[in-house]
């Protein structure tokens, strides 16, 4: 049988900040319990597919460690509050695994189409436009191969082709940014929206 493996190897500048922030937020969730910090972290670089890549080398029996050397470039001065070495050792794998496909779950997905019925008849909100029929219409549609409530907001007269499309049993098609909310999904900047009879949408 093969001896464990530390893993190791060298990242450029912006490597060495992911990294850094995905260490502490692992430090912060085995503290807390959670994954709250990964969420936390996103804004200083850590994604779904840094936390994913590191969960895959977890997979691998043979693999003890994983550690990351970074370095500057000869021409520039490293500074010296920033680490260099990150260690990330089996436990703490195994919190960024879940991370990361809790990160994959909720990243928001740039021009998304939806199209589906209309389950839920957008009610007029007069405090959300004024001088426009305003609404959220919550629409059932297909998401990574599950059926889900996907909530989009509508106004003018794109409210009232949500309302007509729940009223007369047509299938609504929009794209936006798909987004997830707790457990809800909202579309986020919906545009091109179109109604569609059943009989007219290729299955």
């Amino acid at each position: 049988m093969a001896a464990p493996r530390i893993i190791s190897g060298t990242w450029n500048k912006r490597a060495r900040t992911d990294s850094g922030a995905v260490k502490q937020a692992t430090e912060d969730s085995i503290v807390t319990g959670d994954i709250k910090p990964f969420d936390q972290a996103v804004e200083t670089g850590v994604s779904a597919d840094l936390c994913e890549s590191l969960g895959m080398l977890r997979e691998c029996a043979t693999v003890a460690a994983v550690t990351i050397s970074l370095g500057w470039a000869p021409a520039r001065p490293e500074p010296a509050h920033v680490p260099t070495h990150h260690e990330f050792t089996p436990d703490a794998l195994e919190y960024i695994n879940p991370a990361g496909r809790s990160l994959r779950e909720r990243s928001p997905v740039d021009d998304f189409e939806i199209l589906g019925i209309v389950i839920d008849r957008p009610a007029s909100d007069p405090y959300q436009a004024s001088d426009s029929l305003a609404g959220v219409a919550t629409v059932l549609t297909d998401v990574d191969g599950r059926p889900r409530k996907v909530r989009v907001a509508r106004f003018g007269d794109d409210w009232s082709k949500a309302h007509d499309a729940m009223k007369h049993g047509l299938l609504l098609s929009c794209r936006g940014e798909l987004t997830r909310e707790g457990e809800s999904f909202v579309l986020k900047s919906p545009r091109s929206i179109e109604l569609f009879a059943a009989a007219d949408v290729d299955v």
